[in-house]
């Protein structure tokens, strides 16, 4: 999907987009009634020429105001009800969606209320589908940290530091596919909290604190500003309403920015439910939605399970004989083989792998390798009879 192309000539309220000769949606230009429209943030040089600009609104000399993910990774929405928290995440969503590929930007959606999210079901962006059920939003964050944990460990293999370097590394040498940013809206975070606080929890702080280098964001929206404490979020947002000197409503904005002290004011612009469906209409004609087949598992799979699984009198795990069976007869192994072949998530998995080179199945990593697999099935059936005899 190409860059937006817009004309320089002030619209009419029925102008209509161009994507490069292709009509998206009708669009309002900003009036005179104080509402800032998403046409003025967009048609700009600073928003087309950064990919990871979204759009917040206009401070109060009229200038437009951005967020940069790159240097601002996280953000936390907070704001009573019907104080604007959803229009602040959808005009998020749709600056994302307005300059990425799908390719560049993938998108995790969790919607415990089944409201917000339902409208950008099918674009090709996204992981899986929307997350509504509270439990599995529990295992798709988790989900997250295994995945942020494994592309830290692709980083240490060619030893570079950051996405950006892994990226480079991989236009450079083929059979290495490129990592796209993943970028995780969370909805009503005090929902989630009340079905699996301690799961959610820490995932969040594990993700704010280490997934920027390996290009993975959070945004998200809660009625309670301090639910997440520990958490290392220092972008802030908080939506309100105020009232202009002609008492009518404004949509405001505190955007608080990493290492100031001080929010400033914005105000927050609006973007249409119909321009929102125009846009994913138009998307989804582009690219067929894939979804991760592996993510789709770990939200099944009860979140606290990843954890604290059970062992076996000898302090193997349990599904340790049938994963060394599978490696032996498919000759592969390695962590993601597993998840799928054991429904188990990476933590699990991870350790299922080194108890097999701790026993002798598998040799040792060797970079972006594949592991030997060291014993035949005879060799394995003798040695596990020898072992329980002994035992």
């Amino acid at each position: 999907m190409e860059h937006f192309k817009f004309n320089n000539t002030e619209p009419k309220e029925t102008d209509i987009y161009k994507i490069p000769n292709i009509d998206l949606l009708q669009y309002t230009y900003s009036n005179k009634d104080n509402i800032i429209r998403i046409y003025d943030l967009l048609d700009t040089i600073d928003f087309i020429s950064n990919k990871f600009n979204v759009c917040l609104g206009k401070d109060f000399n009229g200038n437009n105001v951005y967020c940069d993910l790159i240097k601002e990774p996280n953000i936390l929405i907070s704001g009573n009800t019907g104080t604007g928290k959803s229009i602040c995440m959808h005009s998020i969503l749709a600056s994302i969606l307005f300059e990425t590929k799908p390719d560049e930007i993938k998108l995790l959606l969790i919607d415990p209320k089944s409201v917000e999210f339902n409208r950008y079901t099918g674009i090709p962006h996204l992981l899986i589908p929307v997350v509504t059920d509270t439990r599995k939003a529990a295992g798709a964050l988790s989900w997250a940290v295994s995945e942020m944990m494994q592309r830290y460990n692709k980083l240490s293999d060619i030893n570079v530091r950051d996405i950006d370097g892994y990226n480079a590394y991989a236009k450079e040498h083929e059979g290495i596919e490129k990592l796209p940013h993943i970028v995780i809206f969370v909805d009503s975070l005090e929902l989630l909290m009340l079905a699996a606080k301690t799961e959610v929890e820490n995932a969040i702080c594990r993700l704010s604190a280490t997934a920027r280098a390996v290009g993975m964001h959070l945004i998200i929206s809660t009625q309670q500003e301090k639910i997440i404490k520990k958490a290392n979020i220092k972008t802030t947002i908080k939506t309100e309403i105020i009232f202009d000197e002609h008492s009518e409503e404004c949509y405001q904005l505190l955007y608080k920015q990493l290492n100031t002290n001080k929010p400033i004011k914005i105000k927050g612009f609006y973007i249409s439910e119909n321009e929102i469906d125009s846009l994913c209409d138009f998307i989804k004609r582009q690219n067929v939605t894939e979804y991760s087949e592996l993510i789709q598992m770990e939200a099944k799979a009860n979140p606290c399970s990843r954890f604290s699984y059970e062992e076996n009198k000898n302090g193997y795990d349990q599904l340790f004989e049938k994963a060394a069976e599978i490696v032996i007869e498919t000759g592969q192994a390695s962590t993601s083989f597993l998840q799928r072949k054991l429904s188990v998530g990476y933590a699990r998995g991870a350790k299922i792998i080194d108890q097999l080179q701790e026993y002798g199945v598998i040799g040792s990593a060797e970079g972006s390798k594949p592991r030997k697999i060291l014993m035949t099935k005879q060799m394995w059936n003798e040695k596990r009879a020898y072992d329980n005899n002994n035992s």
